[in-house]
Formats: C-alpha cells, sequence, structure tokens
C-alpha cells in the first residue's frame, strides 16, 4: 500500500510536545479533506475507502486516543465520521472509555467499533453504530436515519430519538432507543435486540427473520 503523501511540516526543533500533537491533528484533518474533495459520499464504497484511509492515516501518523478525541470534535461534517472509525479501530483499547462533544453532524461514528466505549454528546449523526461489532456507543442527542443498522454485536445506547431504519438488517448485539423510533425500525433484522423506551412508528420489524423488538409504550406515528 503506497504511504500517505504528507503536508509539508515547519521545521519542529523547540516545539512542545502539546503544539506537535496539534500539528498532527491538523496534518490528519488536511489529509482527509484533500482527499475527500472527488468523493461522492453518498456511496457505500466511500464509507469503508474512508474507514480503511482512517486506519492507515492513523498508523502512518502514530495517532493515538487524545487525537482521535479532537477530530471527533472538529467542524467537519458527512463521512469524516466513517474516516475517525478508521482512527478509532487503530487506538481504541477493551478498557477505553472516550467521552467527546460534537460540533456538527457526521456519518459512520461507531462504524465496525469492536472494543471500548465511546459515549458523544451531539445530535443528528446518521449511520450512528452502524455495522458496529462490539464495546459500548452512547449517544447523548437524537440519532438520524440508520442508527444501529446492520450491527453485529455490542451495545448501542441512545438517549434521545433515533429517526427512520435504526436497527435496519441487524444481525446481533442491543441497541436500546430511550426515546421514540421512526418508521421501518428493525426492518430485514436477522439477530440482535432493540429495546425502545418510547413509541415506534409504522412498519416495525418488517422483514425481519429473527432477533427481538420490546416497545415499551405504544406503536405510533412519529
Amino acid at each position: 500500500m503506497d504511504r500517505i503523501e504528507l503536508p509539508t511540516l515547519p521545521d519542529a526543533d523547540g516545539i512542545e510536545i502539546a503544539s506537535k500533537r496539534k500539528s498532527v491533528v491538523e496534518d490528519a484533518i488536511l489529509i482527509f479533506t484533500q482527499w475527500a474533495e472527488d468523493k461522492q459520499g453518498w456511496r457505500k464504497e466511500v464509507w469503508e475507502t474512508a474507514f480503511n484511509f482512517g486506519v492507515k492515516t492513523a498508523r502512518e501518523l502514530g495517532l493515538g486516543i487524545r487525537d482521535a478525541k479532537i477530530l471527533l470534535e472538529a467542524e467537519i461534517s458527512g463521512i469524516f465520521g466513517f474516516f475517525i472509525s478508521g482512527v478509532l479501530s487503530e487506538v481504541l483499547r477493551d478498557e477505553t472509555n472516550l467521552s467527546v462533544r460534537t460540533k456538527t453532524s457526521m456519518a459512520g461514528i461507531g462504524y465496525k467499533m469492536e472494543r471500548g466505549r465511546i459515549e458523544v454528546r451531539g445530535s443528528r449523526h446518521i449511520y450512528f453504530g452502524y455495522k458496529m461489532r462490539g464495546g459500548e456507543l452512547i449517544l447523548h442527542g437524537d440519532a438520524g436515519n440508520y442508527a444501529g443498522a446492520y450491527m453485529e454485536g455490542g451495545t448501542l445506547i441512545v438517549r434521545g430519538n433515533v429517526r427512520n431504519w435504526a436497527g435496519y438488517g441487524m444481525k446481533g448485539g442491543t441497541m436500546v432507543v430511550e426515546g421514540n423510533a421512526g418508521d421501518a425500525t428493525g426492518s430485514m433484522m436477522r439477530g440482535g435486540t432493540i429495546v425502545i423506551h418510547g413509541s415506534a412508528g409504522e412498519w416495525l420489524g418488517e422483514g425481519a427473520e429473527s432477533g427481538e423488538i420490546k416497545v415499551l409504550r405504544s406503536l405510533t406515528n412519529l
């Protein structure tokens, strides 16, 4: 695999560690934004490519968990979330407990997450916990479409509402929605558990073959 072409850096002599780390994070953001300029963010193959690019960037820049936190709190939206999930796959450990406050909506936070615990304070993130495999992912806020879609394992908690297609194609793990869920929750499920503390919209579990959906209040149109 070709190495990432890094931006030219000034002479680092005399710069303190904190400044060096800031420079590395700025490099990662610049690398991503340059890479993403000509990408069609709605294409699923681009999501996987963004994730893999995040893995590669983390390895070559030597990013750590503090750098990942700064990246998550940057004011960049869209598929940046898939990129950061690639970074996180390199730096998260079983004992990691990361808490962040996002400033904008992203797509793909928690993509293919396998370990650790992440708490996110923010809203409108789409594809939150998409294809999650393990660990614990918590959102203090509302999630957009496809939260927990194609989950394979782990625990996803949304301490607010989720929009449509939450848990779509879910294969395993547990998703807990403390607010209300939109339409088509649990559609095409193959396994796992969805618990909705509030109400759910139409087409609940449509096409599901297995798994469990618990609605603790009632079904309603949102």
